[in-house]
């Protein structure tokens, strides 16, 4: 299961914890529909607030929808909204969203740090529990440099392993990735980056583009 953290250095990253309590989940998932909510409340604020105009009475569910989405494809139907956004954030819900959580001069930036306990309290907690951390899709991040925030997190002891295979990576990605894990001694992973209902085009245990993941990475897992 992934969990979105809180936002550490320059972004906000999802990390994934294997082999944790299923009370625990059922328990977070249950806060993380109330943080979901909130996170709309808030969106709706700033986009008032700064007169990027959205649909009036927009509903969201929380259980199909995420809240960057609902409010992106309600912002693009308003031509006069284009002026508070780059081409690439207007065309690319992906660049929509992954700048909404990372880049404060943004125009519906959100600190999301302030709903989410600390990287540090998660890694003691999943590691209590004889749980292993890796750091999902590093390449999906708007970041200057992938390799160096990476160190970062390895030099304070925050990941066990990094999810190396993803659909969205290149051949040359993976291949870094690899390089990289096998230098620093680091568990490799990988998904379809499924989401249920609220992302229809990946499947459990299916990915698409170029994901083909080795089952033989996990015999060092030691779970």
């Amino acid at each position: 299961s992934s969990y979105k953290m809180r936002r550490y250095g320059v972004g906000c990253l999802k990390w994934t914890g294997f082999s944790v309590p299923l009370r625990w989940k059922e328990l977070f998932l249950q806060k993380n529909k109330n943080r979901l909510i909130e996170e709309f409340k808030d969106l709706v604020k700033i986009c008032n607030k700064k007169g990027i105009k959205i649909e009036k009475d927009l509903k969201y569910n929380p259980d199909t929808e995420y809240p960057v989405d609902i409010i992106y494809y309600s912002i693009i139907k308003f031509e006069e909204n284009k002026k508070f956004f780059t081409e690439e954030q207007w065309k690319d819900k992906k660049i929509f969203f992954r700048t909404c959580t990372v880049d404060k001069n943004f125009p519906l930036y959100r600190d999301f740090s302030k709903q989410m306990p600390t990287l540090e309290f998660f890694n003691q907690f999943i590691h209590e529990h004889s749980g292993k951390i890796f750091l999902a899709h590093l390449y999906k991040y708007q970041l200057d440099d992938h390799i160096s925030y990476l160190n970062k997190m390895i030099d304070r002891n925050l990941l066990d392993g990094v999810e190396v295979y993803h659909s969205s990576f290149t051949d040359k990605q993976i291949e870094t990735l690899e390089k990289y894990c096998m230098h620093r001694g680091l568990l490799m992973s990988g998904g379809s980056d499924c989401h249920g209902e609220k992302k229809k085009d990946r499947k459990l245990g299916m990915g698409y583009g170029n994901l083909n993941i080795n089952k033989e990475i996990i015999q060092n897992w030691g779970i």
